[in-house]
């Protein structure tokens, strides 16, 4: 990567974007695009998308964490391409980024695992600095940075209670925006001064194009100036229109369609449109969740060129590919279910002990002020909670030295209250354990600990029997406040609200993006593919 040139640093927010979906058939701008179901299992390509080059897991290669049953598997944040064309993934699990040619070579390693940064949530490259966002943190940060892993700088983001920033970017004018998810996105401009500010709200940038749903979220509407065009569906759906823009000026919107698979569990279908700068449909190219084993916030990015890449992340590896789009796509949710299977998901069973629910029922408001507990809970830890000699334990990433804390750490297996918590860290206890050993020396919650404190249950309930004292739910938009997404032996999560039509505000206890603790953050619903959605059976209606 040519670094010599000098960035001019102006730093803005970009709060979120909108939404849209599917394709109507070929029209005359999409005739000389390729057809999908000749091409998605020629040589060298992912589901019709050409494979530039693999990453192997563990290693030199990329890592993953939380492997072991009951925890969510996760592992690269982001992928980005530079001027030279040049590929950096955001290998966050071990706090450092990647560069490789297009051919998959090894060029440099910026290892930041040392330095006060907890998680590389999203990152942005300029000429000669690098900007990494760490929204993981106690104070979520954009650290300002050198090629060397030095830091010039740092930029706390204003407060952020549903973990609505997502991430950041350069646009073409080498001004940094911050990612921020509010419902729909929007794109607002931040200014930050000094070396160690704060960030603070400016004026608004404009995606490309506006996007409108109609009532049954069926049918969406993309607008430019005069041009109009409007997309329906089978399925509801959602999504946003891209910043990103080639040098064409085409305009490029993120799609979701969300269903249900047979078995009960949420489907979702994840598509690229390109549109010209008239809205004339340039093709459609899929994401290919049904492949996904670790979900990657960023995994899109544009090269110089225009083109746009694809980071997916296997069960073995992590491929880079330069995403197809083709005249047309074969429709994988259909009425509201999957064609697919469960992907070798086991379904839910009753084993394990059981216990007797609670003879009354529980208000969804005391849900709330529970999950909420834990969130806003403060303690003050000492070096002994924090570092303290405790065989088998691996300690939470946002722990650093003594002093006040917020929320409740993570503790595999763990089924603490947060006044219990708070009590053995004052008894000299160790706080939470991101690993999956069991082990007596640390306290906390893990995702069913914490979810069945908030059902107010006096016995812990796993992934593997929830569906025990719970009723499965019909779709993932009939949830309310309190229903929760389980997979079996993987993860837990706990809703709040819908945030626009492709996200929800979720309550959850997560190894995932190094929070290691409770956490209340927008999610996209395609992120719960193959999760069932519950009711707890005693909630007060």
């Amino acid at each position: 990567m040519n670094r010599k040139a000098k960035f001019s640093l102006v730093v803005l927010i970009l709060a979120g974007a909108l939404v849209l979906q599917a394709n109507d058939g070929k029209s005359p701008t999409t005739n000389s695009l390729p057809e999908y179901d000749a091409n998605r299992s020629a040589s060298g390509t992912f589901l019709g998308h050409e494979i530039l080059f693999s990453v192997p897991i563990g290693g030199e290669g990329i890592t993953y964490n939380g492997l072991m049953h009951e925890q969510a598997p996760w592992g690269p944040s982001a992928l980005k391409v530079d001027r030279d064309g040049d590929f950096w993934i955001a290998d966050a699990a071990a706090n450092r980024l990647l560069e490789y040619d297009g051919a998959g070579n090894q060029l440099s390693v910026v290892d930041v695992s040392a330095l006060p940064i907890v998680n590389i949530t999203d990152f942005a490259l300029a000429e000669d600095e690098l900007f990494i966002f760490d929204g993981s943190a106690q104070e979520p940060a954009v650290f300002r940075m050198d090629y060397s892993g030095n830091i010039l700088g740092r930029s706390s983001t204003p407060d952020d209670k549903d973990g609505t920033i997502t991430g950041i970017r350069l646009d073409s004018n080498n001004r940094l925006l911050i990612e921020t998810l509010f419902g729909e996105k929007h794109f607002s401009t931040l200014a930050a001064s000094g070396s160690n500010s704060v960030v603070s709200l400016g004026r608004e940038i404009r995606a490309a194009a506006d996007l409108t749903r109609d009532a049954v979220g069926k049918s969406l509407t993309l607008s430019r100036g005069l041009s109009r065009r409007t997309e329906t569906f089978l399925n509801r759906t959602g999504g946003y229109v891209l910043l990103d823009r080639d040098v064409s000026r085409n305009v490029f919107v993120q799609t979701s369609e969300i269903g249900s698979t047979p078995e009960g569990a949420i489907a979702a279908d994840l598509l690229i449109h390109k549109y010209d700068a008239s809205l004339g449909p340039r093709g459609v190219a899929r994401i290919p969740l049904s492949e996904r084993f670790v979900v990657i916030d960023h995994s899109i990015a544009m090269g110089p060129d225009g083109s746009l890449y694809h980071l997916l992340g296997t069960r073995d590896s992590v491929y880079v590919l330069k995403l197809r789009f083709f005249s047309s796509l074969p429709g994988i949710l259909q009425d509201g279910t999957s064609t697919r299977g469960d992907q070798g998901i086991p379904a839910d069973s009753h084993g394990g002990d059981l216990f007797a629910l609670t003879t009354s029922c529980v208000y969804r408001s005391t849900m709330v002020s529970r999950a909420s507990a834990y969130t806003n809970n403060l303690k003050s830890l000492t070096t002994t909670n924090i570092s303290g000699a405790c065989t088998g334990r691996v300690k939470p990433r946002y722990l650093g030295s003594a002093g006040t804390y917020s929320s409740v750490s993570y503790d595999w297996g763990g089924f603490n209250t947060v006044s219990g918590f708070n009590s053995y860290m004052t008894s000299g206890y160790k706080a939470g354990d991101i690993d999956s050993t069991a082990e007596s020396c640390s306290r906390g919650v893990d995702c069913s600990g914490f979810v069945s404190r908030v059902w107010g249950l006096s016995s812990k309930y796993s992934t593997r029997n929830v569906s025990s004292i719970s009723t499965k739910l019909s779709s993932i938009y009939v949830l309310q406040r309190g229903d929760i997404v389980s997979k079996y032996d993987v993860h837990m999560a706990m809703f709040y609200a819908y945030s626009g039509t492709t996200s929800a505000v979720w309550y959850e206890s997560t190894t995932a993006n190094s929070y290691d603790g409770v956490v209340r953050r927008t999610r996209p619903l395609s992120d719960f593919k193959y999760y069932t959605p519950y009711r707890y059976l005693s909630v007060c209606n």
